[in-house]
């Protein structure tokens, strides 16, 4: 058998003859990035917690990013997002469920909206190496974290980008729509996307 590059080998003969070329499976390089809703314990978020650790058993990321600022500062004070995400993952579910492989947990806790927790994790992630990039949201989100996905980390290739849900949002479905064209917008109008900040920070500050 000769070696031929890290990834192949070739067959031969016992004449040095190739007569069957092979791939030789790779791990792949998998991110988890966790878009994060609210900063209370609440049943809906241990569920989502849940769906998260299964598959990351499944898949085993090298990263799972957590997702999410200080969006409650009234009734949450001193807690972000990211960090209610976290507590979640090792601590509520410690009794039911559990991680059987070890990734790296990384905390983005400077986000407000969708556009924010996917734009700052395609900034913390510019310099690391990986093959799939597996975004996770609530279901009626899903089309925009797709959309801001695919912007961000577009160089992947779309086979490479994919969105995991978990559904309980009860509001209508229009008024996220709306939301979505608003936030993709934000992209290419200058200045949409610090209004957004702005105006979920000051929300933040009254709930």
């Amino acid at each position: 058998m000769c070696i031929c590059h890290s990834s192949w080998y070739r067959s031969c003969t016992s004449k040095g003859n190739f007569h069957k070329e092979v791939r030789v499976p790779q791990e792949e390089r998998v991110v988890f990035v966790v878009n994060g809703y609210g900063c209370h314990v609440v049943p809906v978020l241990v569920r989502y917690g849940a769906r998260i650790i299964r598959m990351a058993n499944e898949m085993n990321p090298k990263i799972i990013m957590l997702c999410g600022g200080a969006t409650q500062q009234k009734t949450a004070p001193n807690k972000s997002e990211a960090e209610v995400l976290e507590w979640i993952l090792f601590y509520a579910l410690q009794h039911e469920m559990l991680f059987t492989v070890q990734p790296e947990i990384i905390l983005e806790e400077d986000s407000f909206t969708t556009l924010g927790n996917i734009r700052n994790a395609a900034h913390l992630l510019r310099n690391t190496p990986f093959d799939r990039i597996v975004f996770f949201c609530e279901a009626q989100r899903a089309l925009k974290t797709l959309i801001l996905a695919r912007h961000f980390f577009g160089l992947l290739g779309p086979d490479r980008i994919s969105v995991e849900t978990e559904s309980w949002e009860l509001r209508d479905p229009m008024k996220e729509l709306r939301s979505t064209v608003a936030e993709v917008a934000a992209l290419y109008i200058p200045g949409l996307r610090q209004i957004f900040r702005w105006m979920r920070m000051r929300r933040a500050k009254r709930i």
